[in-house]
């Protein structure tokens, strides 16, 4: 939570930096990157790299009279032609595989396109001091508003169809680690009571949990508008530039959708076609030893 005592002194500490800037923080809701779900069909997908290495390989020591680099290069040779086909029909399985893989990264490209100056007013606001006990109290202002920010994208995210799926994914794919794993403990955002007393929410007391996709959808559909308002109540007492604040919720957005992406790949991608990868991901740092 954030504490009275804390807003008052950071008051202090930021009103000389960012002077009179007293406007709440404007952020369009629906000012998202474009769906992972239209990408072009061109788009190549992250995992298209190690096969680039490979074909790499292939090419420059072709002329290579090395017996051992020869062999080398057959076994490569052979394991990317697997790798392929066995990736087309891994994709042709679970289609999402491949959204996935191809859409990590493009939201941040997307935020440092159109929100660079709202990123680098975030940096500027909560990054740039050596005073020990000025970082202290804004690393606190700030991990309180990418708190709520959780909780306000889910709610965007998930309104948004271009976006929905893919965060009810996240959520599937969490609740298959927590089923194998049942010491493993559920990250904050899945607590959506957390924020209920500073933001007044008329409900303080832990409920009694429910995890379900469906309920944290409803919990925090309730809770959105007192975030929102919260945010805003701290933006104007802090004295934080609105484009500052703006930059957090950008560069949360571009952190959530790519752990999105990692979390499906890593869950849901076929043992075999992992195991597969690593292996020719060390058999090309063998060649190289081959070949100095």
């Amino acid at each position: 939570m954030i504490p009275g005592g804390l807003i008052r002194r950071t008051v202090c500490l930021l009103a000389v930096l960012v002077g009179s800037h007293t406007t709440p923080a404007q952020t369009n809701p629906l000012d998202l990157p474009p769906s992972p779900f239209s990408l072009p069909a061109s788009t190549e997908p992250q995992s298209a790299s190690l096969e680039r290495d490979a074909a790499r390989a292939l090419e420059l020591l072709a002329a290579n009279t090395n017996a051992a680099v020869q062999k080398a290069l057959a076994e490569i040779r052979e394991m990317k032609e697997k790798l392929a086909a066995m990736e087309t029909n891994a994709w042709q399985k679970d289609p999402l595989l491949l959204t996935c893989d191809r859409f990590i990264e493009k939201t941040h490209d997307w935020v440092m396109d159109k929100h660079h100056n709202e990123l680098q007013a975030a940096m500027t606001c909560f990054d740039s001091t050596n005073d020990q006990a000025t970082v202290a109290a804004r690393r606190r202002l700030e991990s309180d508003l990418t708190g709520m920010m959780d909780f306000v994208l889910f709610k965007e995210l998930g309104d948004n169809p271009n976006f929905a799926p893919l965060q009810k994914s996240l959520y599937e794919s969490l609740e298959i680690v927590f089923e194998s794993n049942t010491n493993a403990s559920r990250p904050d955002f899945f607590k959506f009571w957390r924020f209920d007393r500073f933001i007044g929410s008329p409900d303080t007391n832990e409920p009694v949990a429910d995890f379900s996709y469906t309920n944290l959808q409803q919990q925090i559909h309730i809770r959105y508008d007192l975030l929102v308002a919260s945010i805003a109540k701290i933006q104007l007492e802090q004295r934080i530039p609105p484009e500052a604040v703006a930059g957090l919720k950008y560069g949360h957005l571009y952190r959530t959708l790519d752990g999105m992406c990692e979390v499906y790949l890593e869950v849901h991608t076929p043992p075999e076609l992992q195991n597969l990868r690593e292996d020719l991901r060390r058999k090309l740092v063998d060649l190289s030893w081959l070949d100095k």
